[in-house]
């Protein structure tokens, strides 16, 4: 196991709160399948996650400290290096694991132990303890699938409702609008992203816009101002 501890460090804050010295801040995801006892083929099933999870890390890997693992057959975990992205990064990961339906808790904190390069499952700390409230939180009937737990209550409610409106939109999301949003976002036009699905650039457009694609991304972008400027800096 190779393993690396996060040092304190001190750096002048350049926001417009007061500086604050201490372990970087991470987001830390933590998530489930729902239902996946009903699972027929339970073997199957995982084989299914730890292709999507393969994808997924080596989509990702510039942005992850750690990547995301297994654990318990139906339970998956990593830690993304840069907090203000995580629910880009929680989509993204909803996207390599489809269909297969995520109740996902994000959390964002410090780490308290040494940082473990394999597995995530080995570590502790506040955003470990986040994560997994807010994963928690998701199991109650009628909540979001998509939570949010930071230790700042002001953060977690401007978060969460974000969460909220973005998870009720996703659930609705077809195979065909999670290809049409990937392909678009990645290819940045329409008509390549019809070239690569083999579709006019009139249907890539049509599925984004059913989906509401643009909600989404304005969410997702607002988010990520938004912890920039309540983060600490550390």
């Amino acid at each position: 196991m190779t393993v690396q501890r996060v040092e304190p460090e001190t750096e002048r804050n350049e926001g417009t709160g007061p500086s604050t010295a201490g372990p970087p801040l991470v987001a830390v995801i933590t998530a489930d399948v729902i239902h996946s006892r009903r699972a027929v083929d339970r073997a199957a099933l995982q084989r299914h996650l730890a292709e999507g999870l393969a994808r997924f890390n080596r989509s990702e890997r510039e942005e992850l400290l750690v990547p995301f693992t297994l654990s318990r057959g139906d339970e998956l975990q990593g830690v993304l290096l840069d907090p203000t992205r995580v629910l880009r990064l929680s989509r993204h990961l909803r996207f390599h694991l489809w269909p297969t339906p995520l109740r996902v808790g994000i959390g964002i904190g410090t780490v308290s132990t040494p940082v473990s390069t394999e597995s995530s499952w080995l570590m502790d700390g506040p955003a470990f303890h986040a994560a997994r409230a807010a994963l928690e939180a998701g199991t109650h009937r009628g909540k979001p699938q998509l939570a949010f737990r930071s230790g700042d209550p002001e953060m977690d409610e401007v978060l969460n409702a974000i969460c909220g409106l973005v998870d009720a939109l996703q659930s609705r999301w077809t195979t065909a609008q999670w290809t049409a949003i990937d392909a678009y976002e990645r290819l940045s036009t329409f008509e390549r992203a019809g070239r690569v699905l083999g579709v006019s650039l009139q249907n890539v457009e049509k599925r984004c816009s059913a989906a509401r694609w643009s909600a989404v991304r304005q969410a997702e972008e607002f988010s990520e101002r938004y912890l920039r400027r309540r983060m600490p800096m550390r």
